[in-house]
């Protein structure tokens, strides 16, 4: 077997399909073969935390040559009914930290590492905080780490423990953190937990990190008529979380991508409170149907609804939704129709946007996206047929394409590679005005191509993975 180029064995190994007895039980047949089926077997690990110490047997002594395979390793935090949940956890990560760092010393050139903590079990309602010991391990070869505490786990909310892990990688480039946002709690708790988490942030140190993704779990009131909380401190908007984020990103030139998404409750003016980001490259924000300051980002468009043949002497409009005190128990009261974007808080929103990206010379793509819930597969129940809310601004500018392996597509996006290009997704009751025209003409070049979606093109076969099928015709040349 050794006679055989080691290319020609990896071949064979990686042409095993999952559905195969483990290749683990055939690699002593020769050194070559064992290389090749623990090249395949240790590139990417999944484990629970109680198997940490298993892991770190797998790399004793001589095996530590394994770690030079491995590009990805997955741990479960799960089983939260055990009562020292908590303190199981810190154990665990303080274990992997050591693993990762004894690996990190008795092995040269380690591949870079995509670290995954995944929590994904709450049948303990008890909050978890991450306690790591005064000196913990650091873990040079995670070049990548991901924070999923899944979008039930409702309590895991302690930020300032996972943003006092994040030093322990100081070779990180890539990080993705999630957490959660709930309406049910009240809102001062809302307003405290944003806050802490903003402080945490601007407290982590940025310098190596180049790519920033936070996701936040959250849903928009389901009853329309009630007005949005304030998450906006007293002191204004330039001490709300989310702003003084952006300014600690602006402390390092390092930092090219940044994704907000989830959807974020944002403020309606917050992009003029933002520092200029010369090295940002790639900007995704999907934001709420309520703003940051207690309004609405859309308004109720009434050519959709039908003219009811009831007259009131009552001059306010009030309808049966404001007596849900007398429903029954299995009566839905959701109440949505807000599907028009709102002409006080949408242009102003994307007049300072505009702003923004004229001022960031480096910038490919730019995106801002309404989302509901993304990636959930939910979405509201409407009072009436035929009602929708879209709202997505897409600038890419020229020689980069409007995905590469993501969704939305745009198949005939390939064709206007060579210029700058704008894409409006608005539904077909709306268009922006002149003046924010305008000061995204400006912002994005006078040649700058601006396409306006047509709903009726996109793939309905494929929700979640969405094509858009139809041609695109520049708005300006009109």
């Amino acid at each position: 077997m050794d006679s055989l180029p080691p290319e020609i064995i990896s071949e064979i190994v990686e042409a095993a399909n999952d559905s195969s007895p483990k290749l683990s039980a055939y690699a002593s047949i020769s050194k070559t073969w064992q290389d090749a089926v623990e090249r395949r077997t240790f590139r990417s690990l999944e484990f629970n935390m109680t198997e940490i110490d298993t892991f770190g047997l797998l790399f004793v002594s001589t095996n530590v040559c394994r770690a030079r395979f491995i590009t990805r390793i997955l741990v479960r935090f799960s089983d939260r009914s055990d009562e020292d949940f908590t303190a199981n956890v810190a154990r665990s990560v303080s274990k992997l930290l050591c693993i990762l760092a004894d690996m990190a010393k008795r092995a040269s050139d380690l591949p870079p590492v995509e670290l995954y903590f995944l929590v994904d079990d709450n049948s303990n309602d008890g909050s978890l905080d991450l306690v790591l010991p005064d000196d913990p391990s650091s873990a040079p070869q995670v070049s990548s780490f991901v924070f999923d505490p899944r979008e039930t786990l409702c309590d895991f909310r302690r930020y300032s423990s996972v943003f006092k892990l994040l030093p322990m990688f100081p070779m990180m480039k890539k990080v993705r953190l999630m957490f959660a946002d709930y309406l049910r709690d009240a809102p001062e708790k809302r307003r405290e937990e944003r806050q802490e988490f903003g402080d945490s942030f601007c407290n982590f140190d940025l310098a190596s990190i180049q790519a920033l993704d936070l996701f936040m779990y959250h849903r928009s009131p389901s009853d329309e008529d009630e007005r949005p909380i304030d998450l906006i401190p007293r002191e204004g908007i330039q001490f709300d979380a989310f702003v003084r984020i952006f300014h600690h990103m602006d402390k390092f030139s390092s930092v090219k991508v940044i994704h907000l998404r989830g959807p974020i409750t944002i403020g309606v003016d917050i992009f003029s409170h933002l520092p200029n980001l010369p090295a940002l490259s790639d900007f995704h924000l999907s934001f709420t149907a309520c703003t940051a300051d207690g309004r609405w980002f859309f308004t109720r468009d009434d050519s959709l609804f039908p003219v009811k043949d009831i007259e009131s002497d009552d001059e306010d409009d009030v309808s049966i939704h404001n007596y849900s005190i007398y429903l029954s128990e299995e009566e839905d009261t959701r109440n949505y129709f807000r599907t028009l974007p709102n002409p006080e808080t949408i242009p102003p929103f994307l007049l300072a946007a505009s702003q923004f990206v004229g001022k960031s010379p480096k910038l490919c793509k730019f995106i801002l996206c309404y989302c509901e819930f993304e990636g959930g597969g939910w979405t509201p129940k409407w009072n009436e047929e035929g009602m929708e809310r879209y709202f997505e601004l897409w600038f890419v500018r020229q020689g980069t394409p409007r995905t590469v392996a993501g969704w939305p597509k745009v198949i005939a996006d390939e064709k206007y590679m060579k210029w700058n290009r704008l894409y409006w997704r608005v539904g077909k009751h709306w268009r922006p005005d002149d003046e924010v025209v305008g000061a995204w003409n400006k912002a994005t070049g006078n040649d700058t191509k601006v396409f306006f979606l047509n709903e009726e093109c996109w793939d309905p076969m494929r929700p979640g993975f969405l094509e858009y099928l139809g041609d695109l015709e520049d708005e300006l040349v009109k």
